[in-house]
């Protein structure tokens, strides 16, 4: 897959790591968990959405050139 997705997780009293969730189309307001979590390892709404639209034009010209 390629693109953005959220991937919730349960952690267990004893230290293991469960897949809960995986959401291909997550909630993207500014207020949304995924903006969020990005925000919070210091890449702000902004900046988030100048990269996701970066990589969106980076993969439809490898696409258009038939490199993937």
């Amino acid at each position: 897959g390629c693109g953005l997705s959220r991937c919730d997780f349960f952690l267990t009293e004893d230290g293991d790591i469960f897949l809960n969730e995986l959401n291909t189309m997550p909630g993207f307001t500014q207020w949304s968990m995924y903006p969020l979590l990005w925000d919070n390892m210091g890449l702000p709404y902004p900046d988030l959405i100048e990269e996701l639209v970066r990589l969106a034009k980076e993969m439809f010209e490898k696409r258009e050139s038939h490199l993937i």
